[in-house]
């Protein structure tokens, strides 16, 4: 159930960033949109499932040496900590209350996806060891997610996401402020069925596992299933880019505790053709 609380600084930074204007539970009420609701759970793009997944598989078994999360203070400075497949360029999870200026080069032939607010569940962590319910588990990632999340994001100074959701009930998501309802880049991802992630001996906060011995000589697969508010850009130019994204949490109170947050992170992108 704590898996969301991989390798993170769990405080609440009280003031959120300048740009976010967090709406009131009457503002809330009044500028729901059911379409915009709709787009939204209708987004889970089957082609976008596989890449949760693999965020996961890398994200899970970073080093603690390799995550900036561990970093101490309030800015962390020109590291490239990312993933890239053959086919994607996967960014940081910027879960934590700091900000984050990385420096990376990627192909311009590849997608880039972030997340703004995930979680995953297995079937080897405490409370779900051995369990082969999907539903269970799906509960489990689902819970993880839950809160009022502003998410906002910038490519070279252009907003392409601007969209606040209320998913302090996870059985009834709200879109509460969409300022980009075409919703180019903002995708919520659910995974449709289990698939299989590897735990090995670099596996961060091994100790929410029920069973660390299976995993601390050799590599354990278990069955994962995740929930994302992310973001999918399809191209990006060859040249010089400045990606920017930002999530503000609140309510996030869940089984699993309360991990309220605000976090930005910049990443000073060279697109090598």
């Amino acid at each position: 159930m704590f898996a969301i609380l991989i390798s993170c600084l769990l405080l609440f930074y009280p003031h959120g960033f300048a740009t976010t204007q967090l709406l009131s539970s009457n503002d809330t009420q009044k500028l729901l949109s059911s379409n915009d609701t709709q787009k939204l759970l209708s987004s889970n793009d089957t082609h976008l499932q596989p890449l949760l997944a693999d965020f996961w598989k890398y994200w899970v078994n970073l080093p603690e040496d390799g995550n900036p999360t561990e970093d101490d203070g309030e800015t962390v400075k020109n590291k490239c900590v990312m993933y890239e497949s053959d086919s994607t360029t996967f960014l940081l999870n910027n879960f934590a209350t700091k900000k984050y200026n990385q420096e990376c080069e990627i192909k311009a032939s590849n997608p880039i996806f972030f997340p703004f607010y995930t979680a995953w569940c297995d079937n080897g962590l405490k409370g779900h060891y051995g369990t082969q319910s999907y539903k269970d588990i799906l509960d489990c990632a689902l819970d993880d997610d839950r809160g009022f999340v502003v998410m906002e994001a910038w490519l070279d100074g252009k907003k392409i996401v601007d969209v606040q959701v209320d998913n302090t009930d996870i059985k009834n998501l709200k879109i509460a402020k969409n300022n980009l309802p075409q919703m180019t880049y903002f995708k919520m991802i659910t995974s449709p069925s289990f698939y299989d992630i590897t735990l090995t001996n670099k596996t961060q906060n091994s100790d929410i596992y029920q069973h660390q011995e299976e995993f601390a000589k050799s590599p354990k697969i278990y069955k994962a299933v995740s929930h994302c508010f992310c973001a999918f850009i399809p191209n990006i130019a060859p040249g010089n880019h400045e990606l920017k994204y930002h999530t503000l949490l609140t309510h996030s109170t869940g089984l699993g505790g309360s991990w309220d947050y605000d976090s930005e992170v910049t990443y000073k992108l060279k697109a090598i053709k």
